[in-house]
């Protein structure tokens, strides 16, 4: 697999909420729903590369990565070779409370 960036998926979804914040404009945040939507499911997918009986039973140090995203060339510091970055952890979660709070906004059951 190629590497990739991680972290961009959430921050994708954090810019939405600004945006209605500012302007109370949810006919643009309905059009964005569907993005946010495809969003999110890369986003478990990416975290269930992590969620399987080795990150959860494994050494200390395989348990403490379960759940999070994997490793990534989203940093420009290390973009030579993929590492595992909090900052990417941080803009997925951000990114996840987000698409929950637009959902909410937008009447939808979750994304």
């Amino acid at each position: 697999m190629p590497p990739r960036s991680t972290n961009s998926n959430g921050e994708f979804i954090y810019c939405g909420a600004p945006v209605l914040s500012l302007h109370e404009d949810s006919v643009w945040l309905r059009g964005k729903f569907d993005p946010v939507v495809k969003t999110v499911r890369y986003i478990q997918s990416l975290r269930s590369e992590r969620k399987t009986d080795t990150y959860r039973n494994g050494t200390p140090e395989e348990r403490a990565l379960y759940g999070l995203v994997p490793q990534s060339i989203s940093h420009e510091g290390y973009s030579d070779v993929p590492r595992h970055s909090y900052w990417d952890d941080f803009f997925i979660l951000r990114g996840l409370k987000d698409a929950a709070a637009i959902a909410g906004i937008l009447g939808e059951k979750g994304p």
